[in-house]
């Protein structure tokens, strides 16, 4: 995991150039629907990440079974805590809730491994990005006098309030972000998937961090409509 973090960017070169050299002349789409858990795992620098389940759900094209897009609806929730002074002096915790879409501009697939006539594994890698449509952030944190207090917060818009008869503001998240998946499709009958993959954001997504940045762990069922010939 390490290594592919340190070839991010030649991961995606790779990801365009291949699609780009195995786009066939005459495409027919089947198209499918998908729906599955997500294991919202982000990484930092300094900060403790609490992992939590979410879902996501949407719709993808697939072109000869070589490349595709899709798009879908993403449900984000993490828990941030043990922040350091250098960043933030008074959150203890933030519970991040986030409603995202997103595209996936392209896909593409490896050969498939055919177990049997009816059954076969292909790995795939793909391009996303994300835009973040709305987000609730609940924090936890201490004022001047040491008094805990409960603030619930627009994750994407920053805002100044009072507590403790001191001054605080809250600094809005990043909402885009761009990133790469890597998984593994388990294909029956050329109409059930089940998915497996695991993805990476590039954006560092807010600045009470070095590092605060989207990985996820996604387990999905695909069912294709329409099967081409």
């Amino acid at each position: 995991m390490g290594a592919l973090k340190k070839h991010f960017k030649l991961i995606v070169i790779f990801v365009i150039l291949f699609s780009i050299t195995k786009l066939p002349l005459y495409s027919q789409p089947n198209l499918g629907i998908e729906i599955g858990g997500v294991y919202n795992d982000f990484v930092s620098s300094n900060t403790k990440i609490t992992p939590e389940f979410s879902y996501r759900i949407g719709g993808f094209i697939n072109y000869d079974n070589i490349f595709g897009s899709g798009i879908f609806f993403v449900k984000k929730n993490i828990q941030i805590s043990e922040f350091i002074p250098q960043y933030v002096d008074y959150i203890q915790n933030l519970d991040v809730s986030i409603n995202s879409i997103e595209l996936v501009p392209i896909y593409v697939k490896w050969k498939p491994f055919n177990v049997n006539k009816i059954f076969k594994i292909i790995p795939f890698l793909s391009l996303y990005g994300h835009f973040d449509f709305s987000g609730t952030g609940y924090l936890t944190g201490f004022d001047k006098n040491n008094q805990i207090f409960n603030k619930q917060v627009n994750l994407f818009q920053t805002k100044e309030f009072i507590e403790g008869g001191e001054n605080y503001t809250f600094k809005k998240f990043q909402r885009f972000d761009i990133g790469a998946r890597i998984g593994i499709d388990f294909v029956y009958n050329d109409k059930y998937i089940f998915r497996l993959d695991w993805s990476r954001g590039a954006f560092n997504l807010s600045s009470y961090d070095k590092r605060i940045q989207s990985q996820f762990f996604n387990f999905s069922l695909c069912y294709l409509l329409r099967i081409s010939d």
